[in-house]
This record gives structure tokens, sequence and C-alpha cells, in this order.
């Protein structure tokens, strides 16, 4: 910082445009700058866009609320924007902030408007999460926040380990779920949530933010709450920031919780210069404090100078892809709706398949997928990450490749956090967490009674310092051993990051012992966990290159080579806490929840388990947010880009038992074109109902007004079928009743339950060989109870269970 106390106060000024006087322009302050041809930037910026997305560029000044339907393409309103506010001189990079939600988002924005204006330095300008802009703003003002300016930034699990440590100190149960309940808690205090704990929980809290304190540590969540409580609190701080940022803009704004919420608000408060950009339609992040509020509120929060641009052109979906999203949501109330239209070709009609049970689903949806390769990317996307089980067998059965999105992520494996628990240690010496990891691979002989007494002797300072003298006065009894090889790791450690930085320092750390650990103690998996550290390695490589030699901070100071593993650090820790879903590998099938499908598209997309309490989710049909669960069925189907198929299952496998879900209630406000096939009665046939008459109250019957989903060349019919509709009308093509390999739906072994007593040797394909314990309930609806190898008891429905006589 220089000697003014304004981390800013070296940058160049740069007042926003006014009229030029000749050949340059002069400042309010009364610096001069070239003249910039208005006209020619404007047209430069807005070649290409259609009127709505023109005008929400060219509008620069004042509030401004873009309402983005889906595939609406706000993305490119976004960048374009930040280029024209920089080509016209109305803001410099530095005095620019753009703020969104997932890490990919902000990549794209980042790169998109490098592109744009390849004359700036990228990482001058401010584009990221929120929670990257507010761990950036805590590393500048740490000391106004009585921060260590190397604080560490705990994720999941590490909230975890704390609160397992204090709710067995309270003697409170440390059981999964008992943890992530108090987690939750928290979480939800911190984000403005109303949440009153109870004394209990009162205690668990108080003891949870004196841990972190002692760390020197933030959790997700504290980096939003804690850069909201330094603006509320200190004038000179929130002063600086609203000189700094004269132009602010806000993806996903609907997205927004009440912390992130004050923070934008604070900082626009000055200059007024806040656009955002969502949709209220897409808010599905009740569970984060985030409401559709945030958006339709913004007029009144702003003024009634506000601006209001709506984008309904949608470039991503089908016309009859985008008729089903527009007839869902329509079940809402809103008054900022964009009316979706689109100018793509038809497609094939959107389908609703009704399936026997949940392994028929998982079954046919697979076969489909593995017969028609050609389909481009596909995805299945549902409203529980409990339903992937039944489509990854039946994956694996035909040989389909795939992923489930947002399963275990890179930065959460065991031996990658072993690593990283060794810098956290270096850089932040007070880290007890990454200590008590570090200290275990590989393992040194020390104990958890030698690290809590460690604990108490530093009392929440160096542990380093601490440890050194106490193995200097010999304190450490029969760990001494473990305590000095660690303490000279390092050392080796802390010279290589002064000197040369993360790449270095996670050499030292491989090579000291970790690599070899590693392989001696992955069993099978060995060779891939080693490939894991050797991937750390390229990623802390190709962070050093994307900051590049020649970069300088926020003080226009080079950036040293322990910064630099701050800053590796801090990206790795906003990674691994971020809950945004990591695409799986190219031409996989995509598995992932309907939340984790947001800001993705597919060419092919089925929904599955459309049921009542599963999508709308409940339990025996009552639906806490009816209008938040019909959001994200809105939410799921608009990802589709050419086909989209909705399924549901008369019956289920939950909990160990056979349950029946009705149709949901969303599927009723579907248009008359949507092709309903009832597989779940006959084989090999299909059932077709062919057109539904749409519920009273809904729009199904105004599909055909001219124009609004018309695409190229259509007729003012809908009714009527276009030339390019692949399946001819009503006609749907099954796949099963194609040459295939894959057998009926129906064709596993059923036992009869005239034949079936207690004590029967049975095999099911799956499970193998067991033993009936049980079968109850009345005929045709008998539940049967097995006992196989592995000591579990499981429960069927006879009827439905791939079972047969074991001979």
């Amino acid at each position: 910082m220089n000697d003014t106390g304004n981390p800013f106060a070296d940058e160049p000024t740069w007042e926003p445009w006014d009229e030029p006087d000749g050949d340059t322009g002069t400042s309010e302050s009364g610096e001069e700058y070239p003249q910039v041809d208005i006209a020619a930037a404007v047209a430069q910026y807005t070649l290409g866009l259609n009127p709505e997305q023109t005008d929400a560029v060219r509008t620069l000044t004042g509030p401004l609320i873009v309402i983005a339907g889906p595939g609406s393409g706000k993305t490119r309103v976004l960048t374009h924007r930040i280029a024209l506010l920089v080509a016209s001189n109305t803001a410099a990079p530095w005095q620019i902030l753009a703020v969104t939600f997932t890490n990919k988002a902000a990549e794209e924005m980042r790169e998109r408007v490098a592109h744009l204006l390849p004359e700036v330095d990228p990482r001058r300008m401010w584009v990221s999460t929120f929670h990257a802009f507010c761990a950036k703003f805590l590393r500048i003002e740490c000391e106004a926040a009585g921060l260590p300016s190397a604080y560490t930034i705990l994720d999941t699990s590490d909230v975890r380990t704390l609160l397992r440590e204090i709710h067995g100190a309270l003697n409170m149960p440390t059981e999964p779920g008992e943890l992530r309940a108090s987690a939750g808690i928290i979480s939800r205090i911190k984000n403005g949530m109303p949440v009153k704990p109870d004394a209990t929980m009162s205690k668990v809290l108080d003891a949870y933010q004196s841990r972190l304190a002692r760390l020197g540590a933030l959790d997700f969540d504290d980096l939003l709450l804690r850069t909201k409580e330094l603006l509320e609190a200190n004038p000179d701080v929130r002063g600086r920031w609203q000189n700094r940022f004269t132009s602010i803009l806000v993806d996903e704004y609907q997205d927004t919780n009440p912390v992130q919420y004050a923070i934008v608000g604070m900082l626009a408060a000055k200059h007024r210069n806040i656009c955002v950009v969502g949709d209220a339609d897409q808010a599905i992040y009740g569970f984060r404090a985030a409401t559709p509020e945030a958006l339709t509120n913004f007029q009144n929060d702003w003024g009634a100078d506000t601006k209001v641009v709506k984008l309904g052109e949608n470039y991503r979906s089908t016309p009859e892809i985008l008729a089903v999203c527009q007839s869902i949501i329509d079940g809402n109330p809103s008054g900022l709706r964009p009316e979706l239209r689109t100018g793509n070709e038809h497609g094939d009609p959107v389908r609703v398949i009704v399936h026997a049970d949940d392994r028929n689903e998982a079954r046919f949806v697979a076969d489909e997928i593995k017969q028609d390769l050609r389909r481009g990317t596909t995805a299945v996307l549902m409203r529980t990450n409990a339903q992937t089980r039944s489509f990854e067998e039946a994956l694996i059965v035909d040989g389909t490749p795939y992923a489930v999105v947002g399963a275990l992520r890179f930065y959460e494996r065991a031996e990658i956090k072993d690593a990283i628990s060794y810098l956290r240690l270096a850089v932040n010496p007070t880290d007890m967490l990454a200590l008590t990891r570090a200290v275990g691979a590989p393992r040194r002989g020390i104990g958890p009674k030698t690290l809590e007494a460690l604990e108490i002797e530093a009392d929440g300072n160096n542990l380093i310092e601490t440890l050194r003298i106490l193995v200097t006065e010999n304190r450490t009894g029969r760990g001494r051993a473990g305590w000095e090889d660690l303490l000279a790791l390092l050392d080796r450690l802390n010279e290589a990051i002064d000197t040369l930085g993360p790449v270095a320092a996670l050499n030292v750390i491989l090579d000291a012992g970790l690599r070899e650990y590693v392989r001696r103690h992955s069993g099978e998996n060995a060779e891939d966990r080693v490939e894991n550290l050797d991937e750390l390695l390229n990623a802390a490589a190709e962070f050093t290159r994307s900051i590049g030699e020649n970069a300088i901070d926020e003080n226009d100071q080079p950036y040293t080579p322990r910064r630099l593993t701050e800053l590796f650090l801090e990206r790795i820790a906003l990674t691994a806490s971020s809950e945004e879903a990591e695409n799986g590998p190219a031409g996989c099938v995509q598995l992932l929840t309907a939340h984790a499908s947001k800001g993705k598209e597919f060419d092919t997309v089925h929904v599955v388990g459309v049921e009542e309490n599963l999508f709308p989710h409940g339990r025996r049909g009552e639906v806490a947010d009816e209008n938040e669960e019909r959001r994200l069925l809105f939410v799921a189907c608009s990802r589709a880009r050419k086909h989209l198929t909705l399924h549901r299952a008369r019956q289920r496998f939950v909990h160990g038992n056979v349950i029946s879900n009705d149709e949901s209630r969303f599927l009723a406000d579907l248009p008359a074109e949507v092709q309903h096939i009832d597989r779940s009665r006959t084989w090999p046939g299909n059932v077709v109902f062919g057109s539904r008459a749409p519920r009273p109250g809904t729009r199904g019957e105004q599909w055909g007004r001219p124009g609004r989903y018309g695409g190229r060349g259509a007729t003012t019919n809908r009714n009527t079928a276009s030339p390019s509709t692949r399946t001819g009308g009503t006609q749907t093509r099954d796949p099963s009743s194609t040459q295939s390999s894959s057998p009926p739906i129906n064709d596993d072994p059923r036992l009869d339950a005239a034949r079936t007593g207690v004590g029967e040797r049975v095999r099911h394909t799956r499970f193998g060989i067991g033993t009936v314990t049980a079968l109850t309930g009345k005929s045709g609806e008998e539940i049967v109870t097995i006992c196989f190898g592995d000591g579990q008891e499981r429960q069927f429905k006879l009827s439905l269970a791939p079972l047969q006589t074991e001979e």
C-alpha cells in the first residue's frame, strides 16, 4: 500500500467521457485523452445484436435491469456492454466490476472481453465470481478487516472436521448427518436467512467462530459476510471502493442472497451505474436464501429512472422445446417475464414417456442413448443425486461412457488435500487443520494427544515456531524424530515458496515422500492417485502461466513467488468450495441434477422422475415451494437444444420400499403437441395418447399463434406438421422396436408368489444369490425380503424384481 493509505492511489485516473473539444477530450479532472468516435464504437459493439440486445448494450449509465430468458445471449450482452464502456471512455477497465456466480461463467466472460478488447490487459479487470471478488477485497483490506493477509479459506470437508471436534467437545452426535445439519444452520445464518438457533446450536456457532479465529481462517460464507460487515462499518473503506468502481454489472442477479444484495447496493450507491442481468423464472436457489424478489424489486430499489430491457429471443432450442418451457413457467406469476420466441428450425416433438418402474425408466433411457449416438451431447437430468444409481448401472450394462457431474471433484480427493495441507501450513502457520493433515501423510508417529498439546502451547500463534521451540527444548517425547523431519521439510518448503513459487513448492512436497506414500497405500488405484498429484503440478504451472511473468498486484508491485503461492491456494479453495458442477469428459453422457444443470446446454436432454413427491420434490404431496419447483423444471427443460423427453415411472424403489407416485402436476400444463407414450402396460407396442387437451386456464391453446415459435419457414397452424419435423407428425420412433441387441424392457425373470416361500434360495440379476426371509402384502402386491451373501437384507416388489429360483 502506498503512503496515502489508498491501495488505488497509484492507478491512473480516468474520468467518465464527456463531450470532447477539438481533437482531444478533456475530463473533469483536466486531463486530456484522444477523442473517441462514439458512433463508431457503438456500431462496432452492437454489430449482429438483435434490437433488445442492442438497447441493453447502448445503455451505459444509470440503473439498468436486463431480463434474460434462457438461451437469449445474456453473456454476449454483458461482454459487449463492458467493451463499449471502455471503448467510449465511459469507464476505465479497472473501474468496472463484473460479478457472476460460477467460475465457468466468469472465465467465459473474461475470455470474451479480452477478445473484444485485445489492447486491454484482462488481468487489470475485475471480472470474477462474488466469492473471488470478496476474497480479493479482504486480502487488500485485511488490516481493516482484522484478518491475517494470508488467511486460509476452508472448504466443506474442513468445516466438517471442525464441527466434528466441536460436537464431540459438547457431547453432541458426530454422525455425518448431524454435522451437515449444523453446517447448514451456520451457513443460513451467515447468508442472512431468518434462522433462530437454539441454546445448543448457539454454543456450536460460538465455538466454531472461535476456532476459525484461532486458525486464521474463513469459511466460504465468511468471504461474503466479512465483506458486507466491513463495508457497512467503515466509511473510509466503503468510500474508497465506491470511488473505485464507476460501473457495476451483476450476472444472474436473481441468485443473489441478502448478503450479496447488500454488497452490490453499497458499492453502486455513489455512481448508480449498475446493470443487473437475470431471470426471475430461473431463481432455483431458495436453499441459499436467494429469491426472485431480488430481481423483481430492482426498480423499487433504484428508482423511477431504472430502465428495463427484456431479452426474449431464444437462440438455443427448437420451437417445440421452447413451447414446453413456456407452458411450464406460465403457471407461475410474473411481472417481468419476457415473451419467449425463436427463429430456430422445427425439430422432433417433445415426449412424455411413462414406465412401469424406475428400473425400466433407466434401461429405456440407456438403450435409446446407445442406439442413437448421433445426437451430440446428451444429459440425463434428475431432481436428486440419489437417482443416478439406476442410470449408472444401465449405462454400464450397455457399455456407454458416462460421467456423474457434481460428484467428487479434483480438489476434494484425499491425495490432493494432503499435498495442499503442506502449502497451507507454510503460508498460514496458525492453520492447525493443515498441520493435523500434514503429519499423517506420510505418517510420522505423531498422535492426537501430541497435536493437542502443541495447539494448546501455541495458543493461536505460529505453530511452526512453537514446534521449533518444543523440539529444541526436547519436549516432544517419542515423536521427536517425526517433528524434526516435518520441520526440515517445512524449511525447504518455505525456501521454495519464497524464491520460486507454487510449482517448486509442490515438487518439494512430493519428492519428500508424499508421492511414494500415496503409491504404497492406494492399492489398485495407486497409479491413478499418483497421476492426480502430477495433475496438481500441472494446475500450479498453468496458474503461474495465467498470471504472467510481468503481472503486478493491486499496489502496482510485481507478484512475489510467495504471493503467487497464496493466490494459487485461494484459487483452489474457491474452486473446491464452490457448488458449481464440473463437466464430465467430452463424449460422455452427463448425469446431473436439475440444479447442477444451470448454465449448461445439451443437444439431447432426458428429464427423469417427473412425478409427484419427486419433481416437484416433497413428501406425501406436501411441497415446500411449488413455484420454485416449477422454475427448476423450467430450467431443466430449457437446457435442451434439439431433443427433449420427460420420463416418469408408475412405481419407484425408495429407501428399501416400493412406492407409487402420480404424474407430476406440471405435466398437465404441457401443450397439446407433446406426445404421451405409455410403456408401462403393454409390450412390445406403445400406447400413444396423441394430443391431450390443455388444462383449463393454461395457455396450451395458444401455440398456433404465428411468429411466436414459428421458426424459419413455419406455418401459422402449429397442428400442421412441419416439413422439418423428422418424426412424421404423431408417429414416435420406438428404439426397442428396431433391430437391436438390447432385450425387451420387461424380459427379466420374475418369481411367482405361489412358488416362493421363506427359506428359498433365489438369484437376483444384480445382487446375486440370497435367501428369502419374508413375504408380505396382498396378492399381486407382494413384497419379498431377501438376505444376500453380503449380509444385507433387501426388499423388492415380487412382480417387478429380476429374481429366479436358484437350482
